[in-house]
């Protein structure tokens, strides 16, 4: 039976509980790797290898006040921390394909160990109610009013560069020297991950970042500057939203939701000569990943992503270029500035 087929069956049949997806042996496709009727949550959470990534579909019951027993289906990205960097990768770029094709989802959860997806943690968010909830829903009518159109597009995350520890680094590029457009690579700077498109014009600021050498590449994220509130409009190509909001009016910071629409990023400057900034989590200040600036006239900067934020890496890499263009703006205009003072 395909993934479809069994999703249906869980929602509309009302016999399964739950039911896990891997991908297969040659990583070409997405499998039903088991279905359950057992409402042990227990022997779900046993069901995802420690050190192994799936997906899986849970029909998750809970008790709201008054209102009685009430579920919502959820749909869960288990990417352990033990798991080999490649296969993160892999459950990384395929998810979307998979969440798209399964409309009913509720909530999405995402655990890289056991206290994301305990119980009690999973309740909490399910219960709540978020704006990701209705975010899902959104991304759904989108999905299915402008169903997306397969490209035959090399996956850029299987060229990245990762460190010892697991660490993806990218490497920032000028096109040309007077140009806005970047191009991103790896350690292997002949091979263009990602393209970003900046046609930079007074009053407008409107960034796009493509998978491939081109603005011609799919696209991947679009980046809107919202000139009133000094923040960013990130939007992704599956229409997924998050806004890049300043901390405060003399704040260089900023803050972002990331892909589970629970956990909040923030992008702090860590000084003025050496210009480089810090991306980490509000909640408890974990590195996310970090910009070093490059005082070239070719080179940008270079960014390096956390190994256990592997899967978010393109998220903080559009986040990070928005504010490296933003900076970059402020050097320009302190110049033209100091160049008017000494006339």
């Amino acid at each position: 039976m395909s993934c479809l087929d069994t999703f249906q069956e869980l929602k509309l049949g009302k016999k399964l509980k739950y039911i896990i997806f891997k991908l297969s042996d040659d990583n070409k496709e997405i499998q039903v790797e088991k279905t359950s009727s057992s409402a042990d949550y227990d022997e779900f959470l046993n069901d995802l290898p420690a050190q192994s990534c799936r997906y899986a579909i849970y029909d998750f019951e809970y008790q709201k006040g008054s209102d009685g027993l009430r579920n919502k289906i959820c749909f869960y990205a288990w990417s352990p921390d033990e798991s080999k960097i490649k296969t993160k990768m892999l459950y990384a770029s395929s998810k979307d394909a998979l969440r798209r094709a399964l409309v009913g989802i509720a909530v999405e959860i995402q655990g890289t160990d056991s206290s994301e997806i305990d119980y009690s943690e999973v309740l909490d968010k399910v219960s709540r109610g978020t704006s990701f909830e209705r975010n899902l829903l959104l991304r759904e009518i989108v999905d299915l009013t402008f169903p997306l159109v397969e490209q035959q597009a090399p996956n850029p995350a299987s060229h990245y560069s990762y460190d010892a520890e697991g660490n993806i680094t990218f490497h920032v590029w000028r096109v040309k020297v007077f140009s806005h457009d970047d191009k991103i690579t790896g350690a292997n700077k002949d091979h263009v991950l990602y393209y970003l498109r900046f046609p930079h014009h007074i009053g407008q600021w409107h960034m796009s970042l493509h998978a491939g050498d081109s603005e011609n590449a799919p696209l991947v994220m679009k980046i809107d500057k919202d000139f009133i509130r000094s923040s960013f409009h990130i939007t992704m190509d599956n229409g997924w939203k998050t806004d890049l909001l300043k901390s405060g009016l003399l704040s260089r910071d900023h803050e972002f939701t990331s892909f589970d629409g629970q956990s909040k990023y923030k992008w702090h400057h860590d000084g003025i000569i050496r210009d480089h900034w810090t991306c980490s989590r509000v909640d408890n200040g974990e590195v996310v990943g970090k910009w070093h600036h490059a005082f070239s006239i070719r080179q940008d900067g270079t960014l390096t992503v956390m190994a256990k934020y592997a899967a978010e890496a393109v998220l903080i890499l559009g986040t990070g270029l928005a504010i490296e263009e933003w900076r970059e703006a402020q050097r320009k205009e302190r110049g033209a500035k100091l160049e008017l003072l000494s006339h």
